[in-house]
C-alpha cells in the first residue's frame, strides 16, 4: 500500500509526506528484508499476489521552488522527475509552466500507472498541484491531495479528526 499526501496545516504550512515501500508482483520463494519487519510473510503471506520489492524515496526536491511526490510506476516517476530537474536547471517552473508541462506529457504517461503531487513557489505564494488533479475534502485539512493505493484508508483516518491535538506547549502536566 502506497501513500503520498500533500496538504497545508491551517491553510498556511505546506506539508508533503510519503512512504518508502515499493511493491511488485509476488515472486514465491524470494526473501525480502525490511528494517521494521522480521518476517515479511506475517504481513504479506505467500499467495497475496503483490508484495514488497524494495525501498525508494517518493518525494524529491526538484528545484528551489519545486517539490514533488509520486505514486505508481517507479520508472515513469524517475523519467518525469529527471526531466523536470533538467528543465528547471534552464528556467524555474511557474504554476502555469508546470501545468503546461504535465499537459505536454499527457500522451506519454496517460496510460501509465503514475500520479504526482507537490508544491511550487510561484512569485510570493506556495501553491499545491496534482497530476492527475485529484483532491479529497477533509474536515480538518480542507482539500488535500492523496496518492496511491492507501488513499481511501488515509482519508478515513483523516475524516476522524475534527481538530488537531493541542501543541506540546499547550498540554498541561
Amino acid at each position: 500500500m502506497t501513500i503520498v499526501a500533500r496538504f497545508k496545516v491551517d491553510n498556511i504550512y505546506p506539508i508533503i509526506i510519503g512512504d518508502l515501500l515499493l511493491s511488485a508482483p509476488e515472486q514465491p520463494g524470494r526473501h525480502i528484508v525490511l528494517p521494521t519487519i522480521e518476517d515479511i510473510t506475517d504481513i504479506f503471506p505467500e499467495g497475496s499476489g503483490y508484495g514488497p520489492s524494495g525501498l525508494q524515496q517518493k518525494i524529491a526536491v526538484v528545484a528551489d521552488n519545486l517539490v514533488i511526490g509520486w505514486a505508481g510506476s517507479r520508472i515513469a516517476a524517475k523519467a518525469v522527475i529527471s526531466d523536470l530537474y533538467t528543465k528547471s536547471q534552464i528556467e524555474l517552473f511557474t504554476k502555469d509552466s508546470l501545468a503546461d508541462y504535465f499537459a505536454s506529457i499527457q500522451q506519454h504517461i496517460g496510460n501509465l500507472d503514475i500520479e504526482f503531487t507537490g508544491f511550487i513557489k510561484d512569485a510570493d505564494r506556495i501553491i499545491g498541484f496534482s497530476y492527475p488533479d485529484f483532491l479529497v475534502q477533509t474536515h480538518r485539512f480542507g482539500k488535500i491531495s492523496l496518492l496511491g493505493t492507501g488513499r481511501q484508508n488515509v482519508q478515513g483516518v483523516l475524516d476522524q479528526f475534527s481538530e488537531l491535538p493541542p501543541a506540546h506547549s499547550e498540554l498541561t502536566p
